[in-house]
């Protein structure tokens, strides 16, 4: 199974972080989510695609 990402936005309540943005994931893919502790990395995000 394939995911493609299309000019999508990344937002956390009302504050975007990142827009624009552009990605595939493909089937064998390993994805991760990295950054210092207390980061909020475990928080659930807002995933809006255009």
């Amino acid at each position: 199974m394939n995911y493609r990402i299309v000019n999508g936005s990344i937002s956390y309540g009302a504050e975007t972080i990142l827009e624009e943005i552009n990605f595939e994931i493909n089937e064998k893919d390993k994805i991760a989510i990295v950054g210092r502790n207390g980061a909020r990395k475990n928080y659930s995000f807002k995933i809006n695609c255009r």
